[in-house]
C-alpha cells in the first residue's frame, strides 16, 4: 500500500514540474534552428538581431519602435498596397519637412510626369522662376512683365489705364478714359483709320500747349492748327477765303536778366514781309518763365522796326510760361527790316528781375 502511495505522488510531481516548464521564461544561450514551423505564444523579446532568410508574413499590426531600414540598396523596392494614414516627416539636419494632405470629397490621383531632367516643385510662397509654361485664364494681381510680347502669336483685347510705349505699331486700340503716352514713334502701316465718336475731339498736346485739335461735327470735321502748318506737294482746298489766309513766323530765343534799375533788350529774330501783312496775333511758349523782381517790374515781347520803333508789345505774367496776345491790328510793310525783341524792364531799386528763357514765340500775319 505504501509502495503505491509513493508511486502516484512521484507521477504527481513530475506533471507539475512540465507544467511549470511550459509556462515559465525559457533563455537560450547559444543559437537555435529549427527546420519547421515555429510558434509562439505570448510576448517574445529578441535582445539582438532578428535575421530572417525568405519571404516573412506578420499578420496582424506591426509596431517598429527605433529606427527602421527598409531595403539595403537603391535597387530593392518597397511596395505599399496600403493607405498612408499619417503624414510623412522627412527628416533633415537643421529642421524636418512633412508632408500632409487634406481629407479629399472624393478619391484622387496625383500624377508627377516626368520632368525630362532634374527638377524643383513650384511653391505658392516660394520665389522661382518658371520656364515654358502656358496658363489657361489665369488672373494676375499685381507684379511686372519685363522682356516679354503680349499677344504675338494671337492677339486679344487690352484694357489699360495708362499705356506707355516707344513704338505702337499697327493694331487697334481703343482708349476710353484713359490715356495713351508715347515716349517715341507712333508708327501705322497699310491704310489706318484714326477714328473719334460723334461730336468727339482728337486734341495733340506738348503736355501744356493745344497743337492741333480735330473736331467732329457730326457729317464734317474741323481742324484747328496752332504754329506753323506745312504743306509739302500740291493739294485741293475748297471753300476757302484767299484774302483772310493767315502764315505763321516762328521765332525761338532767350531774354538776359538785367542789372537792378535797367532794362535788357535781346533781339531773337530779324525778317522782313514778302506782301502787305497785318500782325493780329503774338503767342509765345517759355521753358524758364519771366518773373517780377519787385513791384514795377515787366516783361515784354516786342516787335518793332530796326531803327529801332516799336510797333507791337505783348507782356508777360510773372511766372507764367505762357503769353497771348490776340485782337491785334499792326500793319507790316515789305521791305521793312522788323526785329522780334524779348525785352525786361527792371523799375526797383534792390531786386532785380528774372528774364524770359528757351522760348518759342509765333506771330500770326494775315495778308490784307
Amino acid at each position: 500500500m505504501n509502495n503505491k502511495k509513493s508511486f502516484l505522488l512521484a507521477i504527481v510531481t513530475i506533471l507539475a514540474l512540465v507544467a511549470t516548464a511550459a509556462y515559465a521564461v525559457t533563455t537560450v544561450g547559444n543559437n537555435v534552428s529549427i527546420g519547421g514551423t515555429l510558434g509562439v505564444t505570448g510576448a517574445t523579446t529578441l535582445s539582438s538581431t532578428l535575421s530572417v532568410t525568405g519571404n516573412t508574413v506578420l499578420t496582424g499590426s506591426l509596431t517598429a519602435n527605433g529606427d527602421v531600414t527598409l531595403g539595403d540598396a537603391a535597387t530593392d523596392t518597397v511596395t505599399v498596397t496600403g493607405a498612408i494614414a499619417s503624414p510623412l516627416t522627412l527628416k533633415q539636419t537643421t529642421a524636418n519637412y512633412t508632408l500632409q494632405w487634406s481629407d479629399p470629397a472624393a478619391a484622387r490621383t496625383l500624377t508627377i510626369p516626368d520632368p525630362g531632367a532634374n527638377d524643383t516643385f513650384v511653391f505658392l510662397a516660394a520665389t522661382q522662376t518658371l520656364t515654358n509654361k502656358t496658363l489657361t485664364s489665369p488672373t494676375i494681381n499685381g507684379g511686372t512683365i519685363d522682356n516679354a510680347t503680349i499677344g504675338g502669336t494671337t492677339p486679344a483685347a487690352g484694357t489699360f489705364t495708362t499705356a506707355t510705349a516707344t513704338t505702337l505699331t499697327d493694331g487697334t486700340a481703343s482708349l476710353s478714359g484713359g490715356n495713351l503716352t508715347g515716349m517715341g514713334n507712333i508708327t501705322f502701316s497699310g491704310s489706318p483709320t484714326l477714328a473719334i465718336n460723334d461730336t468727339g475731339t482728337l486734341t495733340v498736346t506738348d503736355g501744356t500747349n493745344t497743337l492741333l485739335t480735330v473736331t467732329d461735327a457730326g457729317t464734317t470735321g474741323n481742324l484747328s492748327v496752332t504754329g506753323n502748318l506745312n504743306v509739302t506737294g500740291t493739294g485741293t482746298i475748297d471753300g476757302v477765303d484767299v484774302s483772310a489766309i493767315t502764315a505763321m513766323k516762328s521765332s525761338y530765343g532767350s531774354g538776359t536778366d538785367p542789372g537792378v534799375g535797367s532794362i535788357s533788350n535781346v533781339i531773337i529774330d530779324q525778317f522782313q514781309v514778302t506782301a502787305a501783312r497785318t500782325l493780329t496775333r503774338i503767342d509765345g511758349y517759355c521753358q524758364t518763365a519771366y518773373t517780377d523782381g519787385e513791384t514795377g517790374d515787366a516783361g515784354y515781347i516786342v516787335l518793332q522796326t530796326s531803327t529801332p520803333t516799336d510797333v507791337a508789345t505783348c507782356q508777360f505774367t510773372s511766372g507764367a510760361n505762357s503769353v497771348a496776345c490776340s485782337g491785334l491790328s499792326v500793319a507790316l510793310s515789305p521791305g521793312t527790316d522788323y526785329q522780334l525783341v524779348i525785352r525786361t524792364t527792371s523799375a526797383g531799386t534792390t531786386t532785380a528781375p528774372t528774364a524770359a528763357k528757351s522760348c518759342n514765340i509765333t506771330l500770326h500775319l494775315e495778308q490784307k
